[in-house]
């Protein structure tokens, strides 16, 4: 059983570190302008971001990244003037600034993520600004995106190592201590082939000192380092990760948490529901990491690579992970054709029971018959109960959770 568990699992690493698990290119940022005066973008950090008037662009004295926040929101980054990307980032930049400024959720954490940014070099600065303005537009995701975001991270965590090993290994040169450009040109040599996210390697294609100051990889110098980018993708983390994001439902949990995007999924997906909730008390979502493992298994290659054998409180997978009731579609139908055999035996049976004890001489039972039938029947019928009972609890649970707790508000 462990080798089958192990190879599962490689298999499905393998198809994750490929292009057909990828985060693909957010769309075009609508164009925003510049509404804030200077004096009030530095305001907008200043008001949320403690200490950002120390902070430095990387470290050098005099450089305030401040300077170049309030330089971003207006012209954007001079890295990536005369590129598709450029008017992106300014507007992008814009919102978030806006957000700010008018208290938005979470503008605290968010203007602080971009400052701290805002102390590195400009690709980083690219990076954050594309994940945290993409969050505060909206840009929404469903349960397989979010999977495929989550991966992403732990691939750019992959990335970052090979970076730091390759750099040790004296593969290529780097003055910088935080090998930003060096990673810009693995990203841009292997990531189609990793299936990083195309983001990342447009922003990696765009970076002029990866390309100037590294030589791409050969051919051989690529299969070496997919190779080991595979060793180094840590699969078990991100599986303990994911079940750690969707078993952390709660009654602050926003509309758009993984949670959230996974009772979703689960809803349109699996045949019963309440499975995936803690048995006790059905309040909170329970799975484990071998169900995590099925899970990905059936969104990324398909029902049929389910194992028959693997089950979960005593279901077959194959059978749970559909949108259809195989307890209802393939079990009961057969029910009533069973209870009509039984019926016939057991009045052929009273039958047989009366003429012996008229043999016998001795009083008649009657209605023995007619008793199992209607106990057999109320058996089926108990069955039937508590398979729509799981269902109204189902839909009940999920109406309480939509009208008790409060949903956070995408903004347009």
């Amino acid at each position: 059983m462990e080798t089958s568990l192990e190879s599962r699992r490689l298999r499905l690493a393998d198809h994750m570190l490929s292009p057909a698990v990828q985060v693909q290119m957010p769309q075009q940022c609508k164009a925003i302008e510049a509404l804030l005066s200077e004096a009030q973008v530095k305001k907008v950090f200043t008001d949320h971001v403690h200490g950002v008037h120390s902070f430095l662009f990387r470290d050098k004295p005099g450089h305030k990244s401040l300077a170049f926040m309030v330089g971003a929101y207006r012209e954007g980054l001079r890295a990536f003037r005369g590129t598709d990307l450029h008017d992106h980032l300014i507007w992008l930049m814009r919102s978030i600034v806006h957000h700010g400024h008018e208290s938005g959720p979470g503008a605290s954490r968010h203007l602080t993520e971009v400052a701290e940014a805002f102390r590195d070099c400009q690709a980083v600065q690219a990076r954050t600004i594309e994940r945290v303005g993409l969050q505060i537009q909206g840009v929404t995701l469903d349960f397989r995106g979010y999977v495929a975001v989550l991966a992403g991270e732990y691939k750019t965590l992959a990335l970052k190592m090979l970076a730091v090993e390759r750099l040790a290994q004296g593969h290529a040169q780097d003055y910088d201590s935080n090998p930003t450009h060096y990673e810009n040109r693995l990203a841009a040599d292997l990531g189609h082939q990793l299936g990083l996210d195309a983001a990342d390697i447009r922003r990696a294609h765009l970076d002029e000192h990866a390309e100037s100051r590294f030589s791409r990889l050969g051919k051989a110098a690529t299969m070496t380092a997919v190779a080991r980018f595979r060793e180094l993708f840590d699969f078990e983390a991100f599986l303990r990760a994911l079940v750690a994001e969707v078993t952390s439902f709660g009654p602050e949990s926003p509309a758009e948490c993984p949670s959230r995007l996974f009772l979703s999924w689960v809803s349109a997906n699996l045949a019963q529901k309440h499975m995936v909730l803690d048995e006790a008390s059905c309040t909170r979502v329970d799975i484990d990491c071998l169900f995590a493992l099925a899970l990905l298994e059936f969104i990324f290659l398909g029902r049929q690579c389910l194992l028959v054998q693997q089950t979960w409180r005593g279901l077959h997978l194959s059978d749970l992970f559909s949108n259809r009731d195989v307890r209802t579609e393939e079990k009961l139908p057969s029910e009533p054709q069973a209870v009509k055999e039984k019926s016939r035996a057991d009045i052929e049976a009273t039958s047989e029971l009366r003429n012996e004890l008229a043999v016998n001489s001795e009083p008649p039972v009657h209605g023995s018959g007619i008793l199992v039938v209607l106990i057999s029947r109320l058996v089926t019928l108990t069955e039937q109960f508590v398979l729509r009972c799981a269902d109204v609890l189902w839909l009940l649970w999920g109406l309480l959770a939509g009208l008790c707790w409060p949903k956070r508000q995408s903004l347009d």
